[in-house]
């Protein structure tokens, strides 16, 4: 296992094995951030692609609440969603003495921003009594096609506007299945590992 580092971006990079191999850095947390890490699953095969699958690295944020997304990219909208709408509601659940724990304005939401793909679980929503066994398959199953779909288009510039326009995401067939599980498997296994040893 190898430990690296780096004092300039406040990095720690490590190797995991949960019976698979992935590449962790940790992320210098900010606002309303509990845990921010970059992670790049190690190459695998599968009965349907027998060569290495190499994915690329992805973000996993958790975050105390539905604002912490806006807060960690520093940005007032992502994927359509705004930070406006979002305090509104969260203002509007404490009129009524809620939380976020009872219907939050995000729960989880897997997307692409500003060229870093990512997956957000709000920690205050996942309070409620089974939200964690529900929303984190959810979010790592959007992840799994995110994954995917970069990987069989390896030239996609995710850091252009409007870059998912033009591109056939991919679906689950017969031919991609084992592949499409193997990733989802991964994810699911990342996510809740983190989330298990989360306080929150």
């Amino acid at each position: 296992m190898k430990n690296i580092k780096s004092f300039r971006n406040f990095i720690l990079e490590k190797i995991e094995n949960l019976s698979f191999e992935f590449d962790v850095e940790k992320v210098r947390k900010s606002k309303g951030i509990l845990l921010h890490e970059t992670i790049k699953i190690s190459p695998f095969n599968t009965p349907d692609h027998p060569k290495n699958i190499k994915l690329k690295p992805f973000h996993i944020i958790f975050g105390k609440n539905s604002l912490s997304i806006f807060d960690v990219f520093e940005t007032d909208e992502i994927a359509g969603l705004k930070r406006d709408d979002c305090v509104e509601k969260i203002e509007d659940l404490k009129k009524k003495r809620k939380t976020e724990k009872e219907d939050a304005f995000i729960a989880g939401l897997t997307n692409v921003y500003d060229g870093n793909l990512f997956i957000f679980i709000n920690l205050e929503r996942m309070k409620q009594k089974h939200m964690s066994e529900r929303v984190i398959p959810h979010e790592c199953l959007h992840l799994s096609r995110y994954l995917l779909t970069l990987f069989k288009n390896p030239k996609l510039k995710i850091d252009e506007e409007n870059w998912w326009k033009d591109v056939d995401f991919v679906e689950l067939k017969d031919e991609n299945e084992e592949t499409f599980c193997e990733i989802l498997e991964r994810c699911t296994a990342i996510l809740f590992d983190r989330f298990n040893k989360t306080n929150f």
